[in-house]
């Protein structure tokens, strides 16, 4: 029969690529055979179709013509509600974000146990709790203060948020538990790690005025991300104000139909999200919506990292030092202590942190950016009487080998927030006494 033949010959074709579907090899994995989430699924959907292709060939006489496209059409279209169904799970699984009115975004309050496994984008899934007042931590808080203890407030975005580790070791705990070694003639520290992912100074100056101040700080520490300068002007763009100029909140961006659609290929499926995001990637790499993107990878969003000559970006800088130097005269006025804590990206470092990651963000491999950035921060800030802290060079002379940051995420790995938290407590030692 004519049909059963082009039937053998589709069979032979599938068996042919068989070995190449089971020995693939990743080009930044060289090995015979990596397991992950995404080999298994394509391994498993491509053993299924030999499977019933196989099937379909030996009993194609009982079954017929009709009944086995029909068999072939419907595996086909089992595959995207099959990855639709593992890509609403891993949604709900990992969403830690929600939208607020006044501050754009928040982490969602009283989420316990929030397990990220997304292993597109991480190196290695890690769990974290969110308390009932949206901070990082397993425990809830009083937002008044306990007697004889002394609250410092940590901003900052999701290095401070502590992405990539879990609880106990972001630099946030550590420095807790640090300053609490020997507290018996003083007062018990409480640091209260209010960093939330694509956070900048802007959305820290809101979330201070508004909802950091009733947690009654002792102290204020503002982590300033390098990615900062480049979000700040789309913050802007969404940002309201009063009649005398006055920031009032900055309220979730309105979704089109396209975004809203966007988001949704992205986010609920799992595999077809990977191609989707990747086709669009490669035919819209202009795209104004990824010009704007405020939390995803983005070729420009670094650019100014790796150039010594900040001309170009004054003008960022200057409403970046603003929002820094409101929140420090809002301290003042509240009889706050305050302080800025300014650290590098993987790129900022040497040429092997965050190796496979910067490539995403158009950065070299074996660059290395210079630290005037910081440098010229630091002295930028100290001229309007903020204490800071630079852990460039912290960072960049690190002797003990471990490796800081992830691969593919630009984060710190759990060695890196120890590196931070070691540094970040021995400055605060003495400021908060």
């Amino acid at each position: 029969m004519k049909q059963k033949r082009y039937l053998l010959i589709f069979l032979c074709g599938l068996y042919v690529l068989l070995p190449f579907v089971l020995l693939y090899t990743s080009e930044h994995d060289h090995v015979f055979w990596r397991w992950s989430y995404t080999y298994t699924f394509v391994v498993v959907l491509y053993l299924g179709l030999v499977a019933l292709v196989t099937g379909i060939f030996i009993f194609y006489e009982k079954l017929g013509r009709g009944f086995s496209i029909f068999l072939i059409c419907l595996y086909c279209l089992s595959i995207p509600l099959i990855d639709f169904f593992l890509g609403f799970r891993n949604y709900n699984a990992h969403k830690k974000l929600i939208d607020h009115p006044v501050y754009h975004h928040q982490l969602r309050p009283g989420k316990h146990g929030l397990a990220i496994t997304d292993r597109r984008f991480l190196d290695h899934p890690y769990v974290m709790h969110i308390n009932s007042q949206g901070l990082r931590r397993k425990e809830d808080i009083s937002f008044r203060k306990p007697a004889g203890n002394y609250r410092i407030l940590a901003l900052g975005d999701s290095f401070t948020e502590g992405e990539g580790v879990n609880d106990e070791e972001t630099f946030c705990y550590l420095v807790e538990q640090k300053l609490n070694q020997n507290h018996e003639n003083h007062a018990y520290y409480e640091v209260l790690n209010a960093g939330v992912d694509s956070y900048a100074p802007i959305l820290e100056k809101i979330y201070l005025m508004t909802k950091g101040i009733t947690f009654e700080p002792d102290f204020v520490v503002v982590f300033y991300d390098m990615s900062d300068l480049m979000q700040t002007p789309e913050y802007l763009k969404i940002a309201e104000f009063d009649k005398d100029g006055n920031l009032i909140r900055i309220p979730p961006a309105q979704q089109t139909f396209k975004k809203k659609f966007d988001i949704f290929m992205r986010t609920r499926f799992y595999f077809l999200g990977i191609l989707y995001n990747t086709f669009k990637n490669k035919i819209f790499k202009d795209d104004d919506d990824d010009k704007a993107m405020l939390n995803s990878s983005n070729k420009k969003l670094l650019e100014f990292s790796i150039s010594a000559d900040q001309s170009k970006w004054m003008t960022q800088w200057q409403q970046v030092y603003k929002d820094i130097q409101d929140m420090n005269q809002f301290c003042q006025k509240n009889h706050i202590g305050f302080a800025v804590v300014v650290y590098p990206w993987g790129h900022q470092v040497n040429d092997v942190e965050w190796d496979i990651g910067r490539r995403s963000f158009n950065i070299p491999v074996n660059y290395t950016a210079p630290a005037e950035i910081a440098d010229m921060m630091s002295v930028e800030l100290k001229k309007r009487g903020i204490d800071t802290l630079n852990l460039f060079p912290v960072f960049r002379n690190d002797v003990v080998g471990e490796r800081l940051y992830f691969h593919k995420d630009m984060h710190w790995t759990k060695e890196g927030h120890a590196l931070a938290a070691q540094a970040i407590a021995e400055f605060l030692q003495d400021k908060v006494k």
